[in-house]
């Protein structure tokens, strides 16, 4: 099973496409000097020539292909050892959309710590945390219909998780799961009496002892 990453760029229009496959592109497209995109060296393909190259990856992949799409989520790694009062730092991959996001939140920069760069959220901006869940999932939301398969239904589907068990997952994983692990507790910490936050494809409710997280996947 072949798997190749590729990077969506909604607002310009552009799929990134890993070097390896320079290939199965337009020779128009295989002469342009390659960029890197979170460290992986990739030509940027027009969204309208993608469904020609995804025909041409069902002729070379006989035994099948799997498309990897590189979502804004996929590029942030959050801290596993925050407890509530503390500042949030969590580091990101390279990437300029990234950067644009996460300063139009006025999220502060703080130091470049080998190929990715710091982040930090002070205790007493903590909602910011809600405002990079929104804008990240509208933006990937884009990213992914892009990429998406013409004609293919997609329903999400709504998973409930009780806080135990978002904190097992959040421990393993990740990205989104320990975002939403910081962000139930904070709301655990700050109301005492039984609340629901909605956000888009997560909702949050509970109270001071119980919590109940619904993901929409």
């Amino acid at each position: 099973m072949k798997v190749i990453n590729v990077y969506p760029l909604p607002d310009k229009h552009l799929i990134g496409i890993p070097v390896s496959e320079r290939t199965l592109l337009p020779k128009q497209y295989q002469a342009a000097n390659p960029v890197t995109l979170s460290t992986e060296q990739v030509f940027l393909l027009p969204e309208s020539e993608y469904n020609l190259f995804t025909h041409h990856m069902e002729r070379r992949y006989t035994a099948g292909f799997q498309i990897n799409t590189i979502l804004l989520q996929n590029l942030i790694h959050w801290p596993g050892d925050w407890h509530y009062g503390d500042a949030v730092v969590f580091l990101t991959d390279p990437s300029e959309e990234m950067t644009a996001m996460l300063n139009k939140l006025s999220i502060s920069f703080e130091q470049i710590v080998g190929d990715s760069a710091a982040w930090t959220i002070a205790a007493d901006q903590y909602p910011k945390l809600f405002d990079i869940y929104s804008m990240m999932h509208e933006f990937d939301r884009r990213k992914a219909k892009m990429v998406a398969i013409p004609d293919m239904p997609n329903t999400p589907t709504p998973i409930s998780l009780s806080f135990p068990k978002l904190v097992a997952l959040a421990t393993q994983y990740d990205g989104l799961p320990r975002l939403t692990l910081l962000m139930a507790t904070i709301l655990q910490n700050t109301n005492g009496t039984p609340f629901s936050v909605s956000l888009p494809d997560l909702t949050i409710n509970g109270d001071k002892n119980t919590l109940n997280v619904v993901f929409f996947l």
